[in-house]
């Protein structure tokens, strides 16, 4: 509450939801109400507002407490802010993306050498060795270049 500035009064009975980013609101309600249904645990990410009107991602978990005859007495959690890892996957993605369309506007070639760096003849190049390509666009960014012992020029 002293991060949204939501009253006692005003996050109770459901209130808090008012603070969830209204996109976010429909699934958030979904996933609450199927964990206090279920009495399972409570796990999603989404949008809080804060007292100054901003939208922090949070990765929020929660489970219920039970009392010996399996009632909930209550529900304890915690919200944890991961707006800056959002951030930079969504940075990363759109680096991937460019990097992807970069490579398949552009000649390409590609060539193979041993453990040891001697360049190997088309020939010895295998259709497994070949499909190492697509993988290699669709892996970590920090990776574009080398895997194995496969090598992509552009």
């Amino acid at each position: 509450m002293a991060y949204t500035g939501q009253s006692l009064a005003e996050a109770e009975n459901g209130g808090w939801i008012d603070a969830v980013h209204p996109d976010d609101r429909t699934r958030t309600a979904e996933v609450w109400g199927a964990a206090v249904a279920n009495r399972s645990l409570y796990q999603i990410e989404y949008r809080i507002r804060a007292k100054d009107g901003t939208y922090r991602y949070f990765w929020v978990c929660s489970a219920p407490v039970s009392e010996e005859d399996g009632s909930v007495r209550e529900w304890i959690g915690t919200c944890t802010d991961i707006h800056d890892r959002k951030l930079a996957e969504a940075e990363n993605q759109r680096l991937k993306e460019r990097y992807c369309s970069l490579v398949t506007a552009t000649s390409q070639i590609v060539w193979g050498a041993t453990p040891e760096g001697l360049g190997i003849s088309s020939e010895m190049l295998t259709t497994k060795t070949l499909s190492l390509r697509n993988i290699c666009f669709r892996a970590c960014f920090t990776e574009f270049f080398c895997i194995q012992s496969v090598l992509l020029m552009t």
